[in-house]
């Protein structure tokens, strides 16, 4: 018998897992959890649904309910919805009529909730100028499916809070009416952030957009705060570098970020409408997560090869780190939702890996009744996720989702690079001017007078 080894998977990329603001998001909800309460949290942007202590359901005007993520989607058909609302919807068992009558298979369904729920938390535990209201016995039609701790909601909500801030810090593009900003040359975007940006007429907020496209509005915001990617063509790349700027090279590369940024100010992808109030431009504080989507088309291709090499795989998707998809092949299944959860379900495996003191965490693989969900490393800042059969060989699972992380790391390290500061090119422009200035004499000031023309003269 002939023993191959196969060095180690590689680590797990993770999200920041910085603290959150102390005592979480609402305390009102955690003195809820402690005494275990059931009943409706009501607050200026939605209502939360308790059943002992833990959140079962979630609603805000903010964001698209469930009847709209599947009726856009294909996953249920509009009728469908509306049969199981009339027959379920008296004795609140809404989803679980779904489910024993074969209209939706059960993992699918918990998927979806649970991406809704965690969408309509973000805004209903956001900033509010009434008092919340908790109203004892009530619950809703759609019955408890999955029940959310209030600490792990909580948690994500302060997550997604930090996410936005460090794309954008001004909430304002949240809630005004948008116009798409003119740029002077035009970046290509992901398709994803395309089909927002489409959306986008001067009249919708990012909640009219999200419903229009059935997304979550959480990952409407990312895409409407997100700036363009940096140009690949390198026109507005320096040839040369003058005699001051190889003089002080520290103080030109700190003039070019400052009018980097200010280019960058001036031209963001939205803005609110002039009638909204504030002109708000979308400008991205981390250049990682920005060009993380320019591999898209690249990575999506990969995906689609993966699930050629592998047919027991029913879904592929690769996501940043902090739960952003960069590309997805998911029939059937909410990818931002996944995302999402793949975010969270990396955080708690590596506390479990911590407290166990078994080290930094690999992979993940869970197993379910109807198959795996396993996920690995892509690259220093991206995350493969994918979704197998029951009768999928895990070795064969495991050998293709390691190659194609490995692929999908390099392509998206590749962009990563392809739009880092030119600071191979200065140092060439600044070695060739070294040697012309050597060959031509080292008096920095001689062009200055007409006898320096001589030396060049005779070079000629």
């Amino acid at each position: 018998m002939t023993t191959v080894r196969t060095p180690p998977p590689p680590r797990l990329p993770v999200r920041d897992t910085a603290p959150g603001a102390p005592g979480g998001a609402s305390p009102m909800l955690s003195r809820l959890a402690d005494e275990r309460a059931t009943g409706v949290l009501i607050r200026e942007r939605g209502t939360l649904y308790l059943a002992d202590g833990e959140v079962v359901h979630a609603e805000s005007p903010a964001t698209p309910g469930l009847d709209v993520l599947f009726s856009v989607h294909g996953v249920l058909a509009p009728e469908v919805w509306r049969e199981a609302v009339a027959a379920a919807g008296a004795r609140r068992r809404v989803g679980r009529f779904l489910i024993d009558s074969g209209r939706i298979a059960e993992g699918a369904l918990e998927l979806c909730h649970l991406g809704s729920l965690y969408d309509a938390a973000y805004f209903v535990l956001g900033p509010s100028s009434t008092p919340s209201r908790f109203r004892y016995g009530a619950a809703h039609w759609f019955g408890p499916l999955r029940p959310v701790p209030v600490a792990a909601l909580e948690r994500e909500t302060v997550r997604r809070r930090e996410l936005l801030h460090r794309i954008w810090p001004d909430p304002a593009t949240d809630t005004a009416p948008l116009r798409r900003a003119l740029l002077a040359a035009g970046p290509t975007v992901p398709l994803r952030q395309e089909a927002v940006l489409g959306r986008v007429d001067g009249v919708r907020t990012a909640a009219d957009v999200s419903l229009a496209l059935g997304r979550p509005a959480f990952h409407t915001l990312v895409d409407l705060r997100r700036p363009p990617p940096p140009p690949r063509d390198g026109r507005a790349r320096t040839a040369a570098a003058s005699p001051a700027q190889r003089a002080h090279p520290d103080l030109h590369r700190s003039r070019r970020r400052v009018a980097a940024t200010a280019q960058s100010r001036a031209g963001g992808l939205v803005s609110p409408n002039p009638a909204g109030g504030l002109v708000i431009r979308a400008l991205r504080q981390r250049a990682e997560r920005r060009l993380l989507m320019a591999a898209e088309a690249e990575v999506l291709d990969e995906l689609h090869r993966l699930r050629a090499r592998v047919p027991q795989l029913t879904g592929a998707l690769a996501a940043s780190a902090d739960g952003l998809v960069l590309a997805h092949d998911t029939p059937g299944v909410e990818p931002d939702g996944l995302a999402a959860l793949t975010a969270a379900a990396l955080g708690v495996a590596i506390r479990m890996t911590e407290s166990t003191g078994h080290g930094d965490l690999r992979e993940l693989l869970v197993r379910g009744v109807h198959g795996y969900v396993a996920t690995y490393a892509a690259g220093g800042s991206a995350v493969l996720t994918l979704l197998a059969q029951d009768r999928v060989n895990v070795g064969r699972l495991h050998l293709e989702g390691r190659r194609s992380g490995t692929r999908i790391g390099e392509l998206v390290d590749a962009a990563t690079a392809r739009g880092e500061p030119d600071a191979e090119p200065a140092r060439t422009s600044a070695k060739t001017s070294s040697r012309t200035r050597t060959a031509r004499g080292t008096t920095p000031r001689a062009t200055s007078t007409p006898a320096t023309n001589h030396p060049r003269t005779s070079e000629s």
